[in-house]
């Protein structure tokens, strides 16, 4: 009889223990389960943030190229625009040259005129 009391408390013990592992395996289970799903969303939100990121460095080299397009355009268009100008600005002296020696012939041939007119 007292044989048969311990081990009924020894079968009691053992079955408290076996409980006792179950709950904490449970437990474990619970954790590695929520864990495995915190790691899912964090894994899901970090190829996210990748993915925006990838996209706003595509829209910006495509940004920065049409730039580089215009300031090449703009460029181009300011080199001819000097040019023009710098042809006009020639174009420009010559004629006030031209018109100087013209002006300069004149004043002589008046000079001239006017010495001529005093011999007479």
């Amino acid at each position: 009889s007292q044989l048969e009391s311990k081990l009924r408390e020894q079968e009691e013990q053992s079955q408290k223990e076996i409980e006792d592992r179950d709950e904490r395996l449970e437990s474990n289970d619970a954790m590695i389960s929520q864990l495995e799903s915190k790691l899912r969303e964090q894994e899901e939100q970090s190829q996210k943030e990748i993915e925006d990121r990838d996209e706003r460095l595509e829209s910006n080299d495509a940004r920065i190229s049409q730039l580089e397009s215009k300031l090449g355009e703009q460029e181009e268009l300011s080199q001819k625009e000097i040019a023009d100008r710098d042809e006009r600005l020639e174009s420009k002296d010559a004629m006030i040259s031209q018109l100087e020696s013209k002006l300069g012939a004149l004043q002589e041939l008046s000079e001239r005129s006017s010495l001529s007119g005093r011999d007479d």
